[in-house]
């Protein structure tokens, strides 16, 4: 009886052992998983709050009678910061409004010199991604094009100005930011806070205080907002 007993205490112990390291084992994998991802995961997300706009050496002098912010205002740098016209590397680019008690709908019109190009677009409250080339007027390298929205009743919303100006940069946020390219740039976290992907507000909040100006107070999608990736430059 005293043998069987010592057996089968063995018998146990042996049990608890092998339960124990089972439960170890499994155990380890998702911890290591997690002390090696956590640094390099919270590395790339404050390098893309540390975007850093260099305003270009070349183009255009802002006229200052030309932006025009009513119930919308244009994402640009300060004038302090960037003298110059924005700038873009694309034949129809994208510009980024922020827009309060916004309708429906508006009239979009892009003049270059003495041509008008117009067409009704979508707009709503908050942040629009708005395609200058829905008026079917592409930009030459060099060209400077006023830009505007207004209402159904003839309201100036917005008015403002850019400039296509083709550099050898890479289409990146850092590449484009470095060479001045502000519209180019900024549409790469447009993009990303449409889309709501984290932090995305934040960096977007980040790259305008940069510049001397503010983001939209809270970074949502209109209907007109495309979602599709960027044409290349």
């Amino acid at each position: 009886m005293v043998r069987a007993t010592r057996s089968t205490i063995g018998a146990q112990r042996l049990t608890l052992v092998a339960v124990a390291i089972a439960v170890a084992g499994a155990q380890l994998p998702a911890q290591d998983t997690t002390a090696r991802s956590s640094p390099a995961a919270s590395v790339r997300s404050a390098a893309r709050l540390q975007v850093t706009f260099k305003p270009p050496v070349r183009g255009t002098a802002r006229d200052s009678t030309v932006p025009v912010s009513g119930s919308a205002r244009a994402l640009v740098p300060s004038a302090r910061i960037d003298a110059l016209v924005p700038q873009t590397m694309r034949a129809a680019p994208f510009v980024s409004i922020c827009a309060t008690n916004a309708p429906d709908s508006a009239r979009l019109v892009v003049r270059v010199r003495d041509v008008l190009s117009a067409v009704m677009i979508s707009l709503r409250p908050g942040l629009n991604r708005v395609a200058l080339g829905e008026a079917r007027f592409p930009l030459a390298d060099g060209d400077v094009a006023e830009w505007s929205l207004r209402s159904l009743s003839g309201e100036l919303l917005v008015r403002d100005q850019i400039q296509r100006h083709v550099v050898a940069a890479t289409p990146t946020i850092n590449s484009l930011a470095r060479n001045g390219i502000w519209y180019d740039a900024l549409d790469l976290f447009v993009l990303d806070a449409i889309r709501e992907l984290p932090l995305a507000a934040e960096r977007l909040e980040a790259f305008m205080t940069g510049v001397g100006a503010a983001a939209c107070a809270r970074a949502t999608a209109s209907p007109s907002s495309s979602l599709m990736p960027p044409a290349e430059p």
